[in-house]
């Protein structure tokens, strides 16, 4: 067979057509070669060469007149087209050089995340923490730790968290279709807003803070610790949830978590940026998506949410 042709394969790889190299097909999940029901006719080596019905004859002719011709080896951009076409190319046909069989598939990868944010950019900013990093309405939150090194925030997992306005200047918007930014506040700190998660809660409904190892977590707002409960993070992994009803705002609840060595009980009252409410923030065992903004390196991060005081706790639909 010369060596500029292509081979054309039908699903289980027992129809085939040869196809100039010089014109190239585009895969198609229509395209289905048929026999007839004929019997074959024997070459001279003992292969045999089965006869094509004409409906496929013509499916080919009329895949090859339309489509554009294509130098698969002039060029090093043309052998890159000729790369992404194989890659294209799904389970209904496949088109290969002479020669070669089926690639296996690639190994499965999780897709790339963002470009990280320059660690140093954030951290040219000195501030005096605490300082407020969100508000809903005129309930103030300070970054809880004097250390931070990403602040992000994100949609929450359940449409009951409240949005809240980030307070400090915007490094990136990845979710601009959704929320447009506030304007800078020098005050605060650099923040993101993270992609979607195609979740139905606000852009900002949810924030992550990314801390350094054994950094205290403090509390964000002055109130009363009002739950403290162990909860599964996606069924699955141990995790500490901490409430706190804020003074200024005492029909909302602030709920912190990814907290590790809780060192507040019920009842106890909390002053924002003061009391510390837990020991660390916590590591968990696999990547979260805030983790793309410090990669390579990784750190422990907490995870803040305000609700109404009325919305339901984790575990207690099923409390009698």
């Amino acid at each position: 067979m010369p060596a500029n042709c292509w081979i054309v394969r039908s699903d289980g790889g027992q129809d085939e057509a040869v196809v100039s190299r010089d014109r190239w097909i585009s895969p198609s999940p229509r395209l289905r070669l048929r026999r007839r029901s004929a019997p074959s006719r024997q070459r001279a080596d003992g292969s045999h060469l089965h006869a094509w019905s004409v409906p496929a004859a013509l499916a080919i002719i009329a895949a090859t007149s339309l489509l554009a011709t294509v130098d698969v080896g002039a060029t090093s951009a043309s052998t890159t087209t000729q790369t992404v076409v194989r890659g294209q190319v799904g389970p209904s046909s496949l088109l290969l050089p002479s020669g070669t069989s089926r690639p296996a598939p690639p190994d499965q990868e999780p897709a790339p995340g963002p470009t990280p944010v320059d660690l140093d950019v954030l951290a040219a900013r000195p501030l005096d923490y605490p300082v407020p990093f969100a508000r809903v309405e005129e309930l103030v939150l300070l970054v809880p730790t004097t250390d931070p090194i990403v602040v992000g925030f994100h949609e929450a997992a359940t449409t009951d968290a409240i949005a809240m306005t980030p307070v400090g200047v915007l490094v990136a918007n990845r979710n601009a279709t959704r929320t447009e930014a506030p304007s800078d506040e020098q005050r605060g700190p650099p923040y993101l807003i993270l992609h979607s998660r195609g979740r139905a809660a606000a852009a900002t409904s949810a924030v992550d803070v990314v801390m350094r190892d054994d950094d205290p977590v403090r509390a964000p707002v002055s109130g009363v610790v009002t739950d403290i409960r162990e909860v599964a993070l996606s069924g699955r992994y141990p995790d500490l949830r901490v409430e706190i009803q804020p003074q200024d705002a005492p029909e909302l609840r602030v709920i912190v978590i990814h907290v590790d060595e809780v060192t507040v009980g019920v009842g106890d009252p909390v002053v924002a940026g003061e009391t510390m409410i837990a020991g660390t923030a916590r590591r968990f065992p696999f990547f979260s998506q805030i983790d793309g903004d410090t990669a390579p390196e990784r750190w422990p991060h907490i995870h803040l949410e305000i609700k109404p005081a009325t919305a339901m706790r984790p575990g207690d639909a099923y409390e009698e």
